[in-house]
């Protein structure tokens, strides 16, 4: 349920801006991958997954344990076909492509990242009925903040 929501309001901010976005039908996967799976998330849709005209517009992905989720996903802005082959360990993009769609190739245009950022707020606020408020870090969050920052530092 909870991931079908999450790809709704994906859904709701792609046609606010005019995108004949869609969730695509049948049962959303909630079996883990085995760790041996290689299977690029724009490799194909599955179900309840962001689509125009059958094209993948969002690749996404839930974890649900212990009474928690995590979602995760990546929206195609636009499309660097070097970098995606070469990030998959394909020679070109070319069984990509056909696959994929991005805001840039639906709108004709590039969607300033700011417009797309407050569309985005604009749907889960509307799909979930709640208004989202920006605040700042309180004190004991920007302790916290730097307490991790350590562990996630790359030397070098």
């Amino acid at each position: 349920e909870a991931y079908r929501v999450i790809c709704s309001a994906l859904v709701r901010a792609a046609r606010t801006l005019d995108i004949d976005a869609e969730l695509t039908g049948g049962d959303v996967n909630l079996q883990l991958p085995s760790p041996k799976t290689t299977i690029p998330c724009f490799e194909a849709p599955a179900g309840g997954e962001v689509v125009v005209g059958g094209r993948k517009l969002v690749g996404s992905a839930m974890r649900a344990h212990a009474g928690a989720i995590l979602q995760h996903g990546a929206i195609l802005l636009d499309w660097d076909g070097r970098l995606q082959a070469g990030a998959m360990g394909l020679d070109d993009d070319a069984s990509l492509r056909p696959q994929v769609t991005t805001l840039r190739d639906e709108l004709g245009r590039e969607l300033p990242r700011a417009v797309f950022e407050k569309n985005l707020i604009e749907a889960f606020g509307s799909e979930l009925g709640v208004e989202f408020k920006t605040e700042q870090p309180s004190d004991a969050e920007r302790a916290r903040e730097q307490e991790l920052v350590g562990s996630f530092a790359i030397d070098g």
